[in-house]
């Protein structure tokens, strides 16, 4: 499998996620059909990709509170370039989907950084 990647677009997660720490480097890329989710597809193993949407798709209310060492570590200037996403679970046959509101994704839509937060 190839996957086309002009480097700008790339997502760096220095810690990698959880459970895949050695994955560091992802693209966003559109799902076909199109659907309320994007592959988060890894440029370290190509073969592997998951599946994140916006959070608000699984929960209207969905918030937590970003410390300032997190804003810090990513470098964000301003609270409106963080973008957050989670993880999604596909159930068999697309009837279900579930999304991991406890360990969203953050990502720096400035730089690209992003990092994966447990939520306690």
């Amino acid at each position: 499998m190839k996957v086309q990647n002009d480097g700008d677009a790339t997502l760096i997660f220095r810690d990698g996620l959880v459970g895949l720490p050695d994955l560091k480097r992802w693209i966003l890329v559109d799902m076909d059909p199109p659907l309320p989710m994007k592959w988060l597809q890894s440029l370290d193993r190509v073969a592997f990709r998951v599946p994140v949407a916006d959070p608000g798709y699984f929960h209207d209310e969905y918030g937590f509170e970003v410390q300032a060492s997190v804003l810090e570590r990513l470098a964000v200037e301003d609270p409106q370039d963080l973008v957050v996403m989670v993880i999604a679970t596909v159930g068999e046959g697309g009837r279900s989907v579930s999304g991991n509101l406890s360990a969203p994704l953050l990502v720096n839509s400035k730089n690209r950084n992003g990092l994966q937060m447990v939520l306690v």
